[in-house]
């Protein structure tokens, strides 16, 4: 599946030197996947999912990086 890692975690969930996250399209669906390091590999912890269209609502179409 095709995906874009992110320089920050949404909502603050995962410091950078915690893990990271990757965010991903699904249809009409957002899906986050949180990796933890555990022992020196990332370890998946969660796949929360998201309306796309609620996510747009909320954060617009446009990218600015912080």
């Amino acid at each position: 599946m095709r995906h874009l890692d992110v320089d920050a975690c949404p909502g603050g969930t995962l410091a950078v030197e915690q893990g990271c996250c990757r965010l991903a399209l699904q249809g009409s669906d957002v899906l986050i996947y949180e990796f933890r390091q555990a022992e020196g590999s990332p370890c998946l912890v969660q796949v929360p999912c998201h309306d796309g269209n609620a996510v747009v609502a909320r954060h617009g179409v446009n990218h600015t990086r912080r």
